[in-house]
């Protein structure tokens, strides 16, 4: 539902961080509970199921007898006050589309913004793009890839050009347009889930779309893909033969940095290195590879760009339907519904391990290691107690990850263990 909504804004060339700042402070939970309680909406909250065991009709002289009810306490934390906000939303939006939904946004945020009808806000954006701009012949083949054809090349460009790139040439970056892409990825993800049959827990539904939209995943999805260029390419005897290049997504991208350039010779060189494990490990084992992804730690800009073009493909068509053709084409649907029918374990390790260790105090030691070249160990323990340890990753982020899956991986086992003798003694 941000995928209208949020592209609301005072000035259409605001930038990524404001725009982030601007919508976190509007859809906070602190907010939503403050709106909650002023709107009285807490009163109406179901804390306590109904078992009519002491239930009784009321009589109109039993209303009239009674003094007005003290306001009710708030239920819950703020947590909970807000997810009622979402929940009614997100009702609305089930019961009548976006067009109800925005309804009930602007009974509870009505105050901060002068919300758009569906549409109108894509309209603007349209509209500000310029529409008479050549697409240069490096990036021809893109639209080949992407399966898309931008009616206006200006929003193509700008979705591959990075801030570097922008204000060497003074262009606009991929930056709204991502922030954009964002939210409509959230948007085709939650709706495929939610139209599963049978229904997703919810748990598992918040734990899917982590795995799906998160910025390792979606730049994995940059590196994968790419399309095939033939070139003719003179042999030193004078003879022309066909050679035939792989682009990838990122080729394509517009940058000023020789920095990012090296950057994108070193991801390259690991991700080649890594690609058919991590391939194995996403269609293959049965689990998520969240640590292999940290391994290969792609930087932000590979996401970046990949959910620009979807923001720019919105833009152009204001198509839901398009833009899921978009994540097709990149095999980004074909593996959300791998992960559903084959019931794949997306939990994240450091969430798994947390909800092991209950209550109980839970610390990450991490150190570097220079010698003979930089690497990270980390060990993890609960309470007074190592539970798991590793050694030689390539970051920190890695480090953790591992250390909580050898965790996880030692506490499963004690669990079995104990309940294997619980078992026997039952047994017996």
């Amino acid at each position: 539902m941000e995928v209208d909504t949020l592209t609301k804004i005072t000035d259409p060339s605001w930038p990524e961080g404001l725009l982030n700042h601007f919508k976190d402070r509007l859809v906070s939970n602190e907010r939503l509970q403050r709106v909650c309680l002023e709107k009285g909406l807490s009163k109406f909250i179901l804390s306590k199921p109904f078992t009519a065991l002491k239930w009784r009709p009321r009589y109109l002289d039993d209303i009239l007898k009674e003094k007005p009810a003290p306001r009710p306490a708030p239920v819950g934390g703020s947590k909970t006050l807000a997810d009622v906000v979402e929940a009614l939303i997100g009702a609305s939006y089930q019961d009548g589309g976006l067009t109800k939904a925005l309804k009930c946004i602007s009974v509870f945020l009505g105050d901060s913004c002068n919300w758009h009808q569906e549409g109108v806000a894509r309209d603007i954006l349209f509209a500000a793009a310029p529409s008479d701009v050549q697409l240069p012949s490096n990036l021809e083949p893109l639209e080949d890839l992407i399966k898309y054809k931008f009616k206006k090349k200006s929003l193509l460009i700008e979705a591959v050009t990075h801030g570097s790139y922008a204000t060497a040439m003074q262009e606009k970056s991929y930056e709204q347009l991502e922030f954009l892409g964002d939210a409509i990825l959230d948007y085709i993800v939650v709706t495929k889930m939610f139209q599963h049959d049978p229904p997703i827990p919810t748990g598992r539904l918040h734990m899917i779309k982590t795995a799906i939209v998160n910025g390792e995943f979606l730049s994995l999805v940059n590196l994968v893909n790419s399309i095939q260029r033939k070139d003719l390419e003179v042999r030193p005897d004078g003879e022309l033969v066909t050679k035939t290049t792989a682009l990838p997504l990122w080729k394509f991208m517009r940058f000023n940095s020789s920095e990012m350039a090296n950057v994108m010779v070193e991801t390259e060189e690991k991700f080649e290195s890594m690609r058919r494990e991590l391939v194995i490990a996403l269609w293959g084992d049965g689990h998520y590879p969240w640590a292999l992804l940290a391994r290969l730690h792609p930087q932000k800009f590979y996401s970046d760009m990949f959910e620009a073009l979807l923001g720019g493909g919105w833009v152009i068509s204001r198509s839901i339907e398009e833009c899921t053709r978009v994540l097709e084409a990149f095999q980004v649907m074909d593996y959300l519904e791998f992960v559903i029918k084959e019931d794949i374990h997306v939990q994240h390790p450091k969430e798994e391990i947390s909800k092991l260790a209950d209550r109980q105090k839970m610390k990450y030691t991490t150190t570097l290691i220079e010698e003979p070249e930089p690497r990270w160990s980390c060990g993890v323990t609960i309470g007074e107690r190592l539970v798991g340890e590793v050694e030689g990753s390539l970051n920190k982020v890695e480090a953790m990850t591992k250390a909580a899956e050898n965790a996880i991986r030692l506490l499963t086992e004690e669990m079995n263990a104990v309940n294997q003798q619980q078992d026997a003694m039952d047994a017996s």
